[in-house]
């Protein structure tokens, strides 16, 4: 099993035998999940970001993605405190 060492900055260097498995890439995006005392990181295939500019039609306002994405965050975040999955933000 690889192991990882945090850096003081919270930096995880992925394994390369890991990176390989999962056809990793540099700049790749991962989502990093918490479950209880387990850390589950999963690549981000296809993301909305990607779509930036297909659906613009003239006179069409510009989607704000950066606001979409955080709306689409806070959304998943909620939904994961309310299955349990992730621990409520504390003030």
């Amino acid at each position: 099993m690889p192991l990882a060492t945090m850096t003081s900055k919270g930096q995880v260097t992925i394994p390369k035998a890991v990176r390989e498995q999962l056809h990793l890439e540099p700049h790749d995006t991962l989502i990093v999940l918490a479950e209880g005392d387990r850390a589950m990181l999963r690549p981000v295939r296809g993301t909305i970001l990607g779509l930036k500019g297909v659906l613009h039609r003239k006179g069409m306002k510009p989607i704000n993605f950066r606001k979409l994405r955080a709306r689409f965050e806070e959304g998943m975040a909620t939904e994961a405190v309310r299955r349990g999955r992730l621990a409520p933000p504390t003030p």
